[in-house]
């Protein structure tokens, strides 16, 4: 059975846009699962609780996710929901560019502390 379907929107030398289509009907919370990038990701169609940092956030049309990479998070569907999402997905390099240019008035978030288990 096909769980997403991951399409490339575009790609250049700092990010890619992929619209991500999740098949999953499964409302069980997922493994823990980790991202390789910083991620901004625009939920288009759907409803999923998002974990992390032991909070739960509720992600449904319209919501914006910043993700970090190397973070904890898990996913759990609700109601047979699966979403449609676009998501930009910086490599590691332009992310260097965005702490230094912005290290005075961000950078305690765009620090790259990683949280495990």
């Amino acid at each position: 059975m096909l769980e997403a379907d991951i399409q490339l929107l575009y790609k250049s030398d700092f990010y890619r846009i992929v619209n991500y289509k999740c098949y999953c009907t499964i409302c069980s919370l997922s493994e823990p699962e980790y991202n390789n990038s910083f991620c901004i990701s625009f939920i288009r169609k759907g409803f999923f609780e998002y974990q992390v940092f032991k909070n739960d956030f509720e992600m449904y049309v319209g919501r914006i996710l910043l993700s970090k990479p190397g973070y904890e998070h898990r996913t759990r569907h609700i109601n047979n929901h699966p979403d449609i999402t676009v998501v930009f997905e910086f490599k590691p390099s332009f992310l260097e560019l965005l702490k230094e240019q912005y290290k005075s008035s961000a950078g305690w978030f765009l620090s790259m502390t990683i949280c495990t288990q």
